[in-house]
């Protein structure tokens, strides 16, 4: 593995190092997910990402299929955060604000449903 040579100034906020990101034998796994949950200690944070595969109508539940969780430290995931805040807020001034989209109701929920509870429960 090649290493970088020592620099008279030691890596800081006005000298931060570079990354070298290296991708494992066999290439990088791609997981789609459209849901996620937390679990947190006072160390770390892990978020377990999953798809929503079935809805349960009589126990009001979405089914969802676990893909992959990450353990981060509280530092990363501040930092991550604050990146995420940075890249939202700008593809919402280029594209406009994200809004979370209604779900059409399919005929059988219309037929089981009374005209006020009509609104969407997905994601509320």
């Amino acid at each position: 593995m090649k290493t970088s040579k020592p620099t008279e100034e030691a890596p800081s906020i006005s000298n931060p190092p570079n990354w070298a990101y290296v991708q494992p034998e066999g290439g990088l796994q791609r997981l789609y997910a459209n849901a996620f949950r937390f679990t947190q200690s006072e160390a770390d944070v892990r978020i377990t990402f999953g798809e929503g595969i079935d809805v349960d109508v009589e126990a009001n539940t979405v089914i969802v299929q676990e893909r992959t969780a990450v353990t981060m430290s509280w530092l990363q995931l501040k930092l991550m955060v604050d990146y995420l805040q940075q890249a939202v807020s700008a593809f919402e001034r280029r594209n406009g604000a994200i809004k979370r989209p209604a779900l059409p109701l399919l005929p059988e929920d219309e037929k089981r449903m009374q005209p006020s509870e009509t609104k969407s429960t997905w994601m509320n």
